[in-house]
């Protein structure tokens, strides 16, 4: 069988009058990866919770971003911001600890970015520190 690749073409923006859309996609996706992480969690896959724990973090980033646009800034989201939107996955985990700042959870996610994103490496990939090997196969209830 051979495999085809489909080509999906991209634009460089997204007008205006669409974001709406995107807010109301990006917190149900949002949502349903947090969901699976807790089931996955419970049945003590807690390699494949952590992954889609993170997966949910950056998706509600997204959320946050196009709020902002359509609310502060309303126009199209272009250039940099579109950019980094799909292509920078702290860029989305810093717009998460932004949007917290004028929240009681602030002082969590700040205290927390540099070991958040340390803990994403180690727990999405095999690792070497001085402690030895650190595996994705190796969390627990008392990791997760």
């Amino acid at each position: 069988m051979k495999y085809v690749r489909k080509t999906i073409k991209h634009t460089d923006h997204i007008p205006y009058a669409d974001l709406p859309e995107g807010i109301v996609l990006t917190i149900q996706n949002s949502i349903r990866l947090f969901d699976d992480s807790m089931i996955l969690a419970q049945n003590d896959s807690y390699e494949n919770a952590f992954v889609n724990l993170m997966l949910a973090w950056e998706e509600f980033a997204k959320t946050v971003v196009l709020c902002k646009q359509f609310v502060k800034v309303n126009e199209d989201l272009t250039g940099d911001s579109y950019t980094l939107l799909f292509n920078d996955h702290k860029w989305r985990i810093d717009q998460v600890i932004e949007f917290a700042r004028n929240e009681e959870i602030y002082t969590f996610f700040i205290s927390s970015g540099f070991f958040i994103q340390q803990e994403k490496e180690n727990r999405l990939y095999v690792n070497w520190n001085n402690n030895g090997w650190i595996s994705p196969t190796r969390i627990n209830s008392f990791t997760f």
